[in-house]
């Protein structure tokens, strides 16, 4: 059964593990309330795992740690600067 949580009291806690995958939504769709909580919790818990990107049009990951690792399709909007720091890996698909 699906339980329903408000994004404030929402927790990564328990949920990843080191070298999990997290997709990210894209553009205006990003979560940001949670892409928020999400780099907080890169912060916090001592372990690298990695972030599915799209376009990125906000600053949230700009002061992402560097335990968290970025993968997208391109360096599009923001996600140019973690391209311009070496944190995004561009994945080479067509």
């Amino acid at each position: 059964m699906v339980q329903w949580q408000d994004s404030d009291t929402f927790h990564f806690d328990g949920l990843l593990r080191p070298g999990d995958l997290v997709a990210c939504g894209q553009a205006c769709a990003e979560p940001a309330a949670l892409a928020q909580q999400l780099v907080q919790f890169g912060h916090t818990c001592g372990f690298d795992f990695s972030v599915f990107l799209g376009a990125v049009y906000s600053s949230t990951f700009a002061n992402a740690p560097q335990n968290m690792r970025f993968l997208s399709y391109g360096a599009i909007g923001t996600a140019g600067q973690l391209a311009d720091r070496g944190a995004l890996r561009i994945l080479p698909e067509r």
